[in-house]
């Protein structure tokens, strides 16, 4: 009990820092020429921000998914180019997780029950955490997100993420 008593003391933190780092990565992510788009909230660009900045007081979650471009090929290769993130479908971790949907979670599903549920061949979903791994990355960001050969640094993420 004194361990679940310690969690709930600093879990607002650890929440703020996970909604911290997401709009960083996520407004990294969407000026990289190797994504075609990302869909969260938190971004101007998405046509729920102003809903978002209504109700959403404290941040904007921690989970969002961004268009790798080249589709299937592409999105499967970054995903399994992952060295400092885990390859994982929960959310909410210390540690930054990343899915592709299309080969995991939806592929029992063909290609058109997938885009019905959401679902795009070129989908990555990040669940970004508050661990020190994010800033570990400082300042060794991969020339690209999908490169001919492994990422050494993968989910990469703008300097100014320094905490």
């Amino acid at each position: 009990s004194f361990l679940f008593l310690q969690g709930i003391e600093t879990l607002s933190l650890r929440v703020q820092r996970h909604c911290d780092n997401a709009i960083e990565l996520a407004q990294w992510l969407e000026k990289h020429p190797k994504v075609t788009g990302v869909n969260f909230t938190g971004l101007p660009s998405n046509p729920y921000h102003a809903l978002g900045e209504k109700y959403l007081k404290n941040g904007f979650g921690s989970v969002f998914t961004f268009e790798v471009k080249g589709g299937f090929d592409a999105a499967k290769k970054f995903i399994n180019s992952l060295k400092l993130t885990s390859h994982l479908a929960n959310v909410g971790d210390a540690k930054t997780l990343a899915i592709h949907s299309a080969s995991t979670t939806h592929e029992q599903v063909n290609e058109a029950e997938q885009l019905a549920s959401g679902v795009t061949q070129g989908m990555v979903r990040v669940s970004v955490g508050h661990a020190p791994q994010i800033r570990v990355l400082h300042g060794r960001l991969a020339t690209s997100i999908v490169t001919g050969g492994p990422v050494k640094y993968m989910i990469p993420v703008p300097s100014s993420i320094t905490r």
